[in-house]
Formats: structure tokens, sequence, C-alpha cells
């Protein structure tokens, strides 16, 4: 009786356990992928992804129902189409060849094929460092990504690390911008361009938090020219993406100008030599010119008033002054020579002005 009553309390622990070992198609497809991983073998995995029938379109005859079927295509090049992780995998109702008048159809389960990769990556991982991979390790990323980086899995583990493993697990903005930085110092180290892992706010009201957030670590890791990097394509979307001349009213769309120059000087952060980068010039000296341009539209345009025409001048101008200041705009062949004139015609001035006594006379 008692050698009973333990064997029941096994099956009662065990049973629950049992019952996690799910065996959906989508559970199935995961393990398998997982042990390809876990082997290294990234070939035969490509041979078994290419095998995976995806889910027909049109009605099938009863001899060529799958067992299931997948919601992405894996190509021989390695990519894959629809790379949505939340692509829905329940099952469809798939229309089988009947007679005339007739209509049937059977319950197929769908696969996707980037779910099963992630899955398959995320326990590679965890079998390689012993930890979750969402938790943001630079050296750990770097050394995972080296594994794959001459396979088709490339592109793959680039967009998981970036999406899936770090900033899918995010909800504040602070904590978007840190995560935003160091992934963009792990590109650097992977020999990735860092604009791959550059994100921007979609909202500019957000911008000052997820930029303290990109700055906390800039510091941290003595990374001030991606910060600048950073800061200065940030700047650029507010300006050239968010503000549309033809979307709203001067009431609206000025005053979006008007927060943006209050934040051109923190934008500019220098290199370690104390240079600014010219393309960060060319950047800015851009954005000036735009406004302008803005300016000459509303003057064109009957719908605007002369208090708002001169307000809209009064910001570009302001605009341009800062970039001076800050050295950041490149002026053209007009400026230079119309800044040449009025400094020979100051120097003239000063000299016309100034007593023949006082002056030094070479003989």
């Amino acid at each position: 009786m008692k050698k009973m009553m333990v064997v029941l309390v096994a099956l009662l622990f065990t049973l629950p356990l049992l019952a996690q070992e799910s065996n959906t198609a989508q559970e199935k497809v995961n393990r398998k992928v997982a042990r390809y991983l876990k082997e290294n073998r990234v070939k035969d995995l490509a041979t078994y992804l290419q095998s995976l029938k995806t889910c027909p379109t049109k009605a099938v005859k009863v001899e060529n129902i799958p067992s299931f079927c997948v919601v992405n295509a894996f190509r021989r090049n390695g990519q894959i189409a629809d790379k949505d992780l939340n692509a829905r995998i329940d099952p469809i109702h798939l229309q089988i060849q009947a007679g005339a008048g007739k209509e049937a159809y059977a319950v197929v389960d769908r696969v996707s094929i980037f779910k099963a990769l992630e899955y398959g990556l995320r326990e590679k991982y965890k079998a390689l460092y012993h930890t979750s991979s969402v938790a943001f390790n630079k050296n750990n990323y770097v050394a995972f990504y080296k594994n794959y980086k001459n396979t088709w899995l490339k592109d793959d583990v680039k967009q998981l690390i970036k999406r899936y493993w770090t900033w899918s697990q995010l909800h504040t903005y602070d904590a978007l911008g840190a995560a935003t930085m160091n992934l963009m110092i792990f590109a650097r180290e992977a020999k990735i361009p860092v604009k791959e892992f550059m994100v921007i706010p979609e909202e500019d009201m957000i911008c000052d938090s997820f930029i303290n957030g990109a700055w906390k670590v800039a510091i941290k890791e003595n990374a001030r020219d991606l910060f600048r990097t950073l800061k200065y394509h940030t700047m650029m979307y507010y300006f050239s993406e968010k503000t549309d001349m033809y979307e709203g009213s001067l009431n609206v769309i000025m005053p979006d100008y008007e927060r943006r120059y209050f934040m051109l000087p923190l934008i500019l952060i220098a290199g370690p030599d104390g240079t600014i980068p010219m393309d960060v010039k060319r950047g800015v000296t851009s954005v000036v010119h735009q406004c302008e341009e803005q300016v000459q539209s509303y003057q064109e345009c009957s719908g605007y008033n002369e208090e708002e025409i001169a307000y809209a001048k009064r910001v570009c101008k302001r605009l341009k002054e800062s970039a001076i200041e800050h050295k950041v705009y490149i002026k053209n062949a007009e400026e230079l020579r119309a800044e040449a004139k009025t400094k020979a015609q100051k120097k003239f001035q000063k000299e016309a002005e100034t007593p023949i006594t006082s002056r030094h006379i070479h003989f």
C-alpha cells in the first residue's frame, strides 16, 4: 500500500510536467529547429526548412491534405517571407476538392518558420551563456552573432537581437533610448552598420526621455560619437519627416520648429577631438534651408497673413543664427561673398572714421 502511494504521488507531480510538453505542429517544428541549432547543423536546418510546404491558397485533393503548413516560406537564399513574429498560426479550414455543389474542409495547423527560428536561437543562446537572451549582454551578443555572421542565419539573428530580444521587452522611453544606444555599440563591435540598430521615437513629446536614456549609456560606455549620430538623426526625423508644410496650419507647423530650435545645441555633441562631422553640418544647413523654403511658400500663398509670415521669418532667423553660432551652418558662395563685402565695408568705414594722427603711417 505504501509503495502504491509513492507511485501515485510521483504520478501527481509528473502529470503536470507531461501536460506542458505540447505536441502542436508549431511546437514540434520549434523543437526540431532547436535540435539542428544545438548540433550546429545550420546547412541541414536550411534543407529541412526548405522542405516545409506553404499553406495552399486553393482547394486541394483529399490525398494532398498536409499534416501542417507554414505561413512564411523559406527561400533558398535564406530569406523568410513575412518575418512577423506575431504572424497568425491558428489552424485554417483548408478547402478540399469535391464534386459540383459540394463543399468540404479539413482543419490544418499553421506553423511560422520565424517563430521556430526565434525559439531555436533562444534555446541555443541559453545553452551557450546560461542566461536569457533578452537580458542584454554586449559581449555575449557579439560572440553569438559571430557564430552565424557567415551563414544564411545572419539577418535573422540581427533581427531577433534588435526587435524581439531587446526592444520588445521595453516599456519606457528612457529604457528604449538606453537599449538603442547599447545596440548601436554592439553593432559597431560586431562590424554591422550602426544605423541598422538605430530607432527614433514616433512622437517628439517623448524625445527628451528617450535621449536621456541614451545619453546615460553613452557616458558610461564612452560612446559620445554614437550618441551624436543618434541625436542628429533624431533631429533630422522631426524636421524632415514629422513636419510637413502641406499638413496642418502654420500655427501647428511653426511651433514645432520653435521647439526643435531650442534642441539644436543639445544635438551637436562634438567628437573626441572637439570637431563636428561634416554630415552633421550639412544636415543642419539643410534644415535651415528647409525652414526658409517654407517661409517662401507662405509668402506665395494667399492663406497666410503678414503676422503669421513675420512669425515664420523670426523663427527661421533664430534657427539660422543658432546654427551659425554653433559653427554647424555651411554658408554658400553668395553668403560668403556678402559676408566678405560687409567685412570690407566695415573695415573701410572704421579706417575712415579713425583720425589720421592715430594711424600708423610708414614711409
